[in-house]
């Protein structure tokens, strides 16, 4: 049984709790404002219960005292390192995220030169101890097509986008592997990783490239204490596709506006994804739908064609 605890905010929580999800002494949450100075976490009681819980409480004394409070529970708070090789735009970064909590460092870093990365991760131990989560989300655009496209282009593209998570990888991940606990790790791959359009040389096949390396350390990591998830978001409206959207014709400004998502809807799918260890991880289901359901629709009729069902009967 759940039990409310006498300074929830919610009369009767636990009640409500129990018709949704029954009485299972495990599951995980995420609560965003945890304690308030006068009431404890709505998700108190399923903490008490055996759930473990990820708080994001952004004053630091109600932090402190939502720790005391569930000191003997399986919950933690979130602590941020961040990381980018253009320091105005960290700095910019970083200021945003201390309005949710204080508990940010920022970094620079360049994924394709080791040594900023082992400085980092240096940093990132003293400040906060065992790294749980990794991002790999540095990339650059590149390419047009292929005989266009110059070599150190092509040079470029590469190590950043996929030699940087691979350094990434490489340097963490003996780490989340040593201390045991429950990590994971996300690359940040593309739709153009997943389906080959346009002409994009360069770019997009950095992207396949970094999708299928996920795909072989997922099958590294099988009965690890780490779990990986490929994003491969197709049109998402950042600072990017702004710059984009100054240079398009209004038919294809148009499209854009209708593909494009969120920025911070992304973030819930990876947090989502993060919590249920979803490996793919894609940002919309209309036009990329589409798009991948015409991709292995094409593999799929090669297949038929060079090896009809009929004969493998």
């Amino acid at each position: 049984m759940y039990q409310t605890p006498e300074t929830c905010q919610i009369e009767n929580l636990s009640d409500i709790y129990a018709k949704y999800f029954g009485y299972p002494s495990t599951g995980y949450f995420v609560e965003v404002g945890a304690y308030d100075g006068d009431f404890v976490s709505n998700t108190s009681c399923l903490a008490d219960h055996g759930w473990g819980g990820l708080y994001i409480e952004p004053i630091v004394p109600h932090y402190q005292k939502c720790m005391k409070r569930h000191k003997d529970n399986d919950v933690t708070v979130a602590n941020v390192a961040i990381g980018d090789i253009n320091e105005e735009q960290l700095l910019i970064a970083e200021k945003e995220l201390k309005t949710i909590s204080e508990n940010i460092i920022s970094i620079k870093i360049d994924t394709a030169d080791t040594t900023t990365l082992e400085s980092a991760s240096t940093k990132i131990g003293d400040s906060f101890g065992h790294l749980h989560f990794l991002c790999n989300n540095a990339g650059i655009p590149g390419g047009s097509k292929i005989l266009e496209t110059p070599e150190e282009r092509w040079r470029l593209v590469h190590e950043v986008n996929f030699m940087g998570p691979l350094n990434g990888i490489n340097l963490f991940l003996p780490q989340m592997l040593e201390h045991g606990e429950a990590s994971h790790i996300v690359n940040t791959s593309s739709f153009s990783g997943i389906h080959g359009h346009g002409n994009q040389s360069a770019y997009g096949s950095s992207k396949f490239a970094l999708v299928g390396m996920s795909e072989f350390l997922r099958n590294d990591l099988k009965d690890t204490n780490v779990s990986v998830s490929v994003l491969c978001p197709h049109v998402v409206d950042t600072n990017i596709i702004g710059k984009l959207k100054a240079r398009v014709s209004a038919d294809v400004l148009k499209m854009i506006n209708q593909m494009a998502v969120d920025p911070s809807t992304v973030g819930d799918q990876v947090l989502k994804a993060i919590i249920e260890k979803e490996f793919y991880i894609f940002c919309d289901g209309v036009h990329t739908r589409e798009m991948l359901k015409a991709r292995c629709d094409a593999m799929l009729s090669a297949m038929d064609r060079q090896f009809p069902e009929e004969e493998n009967d």
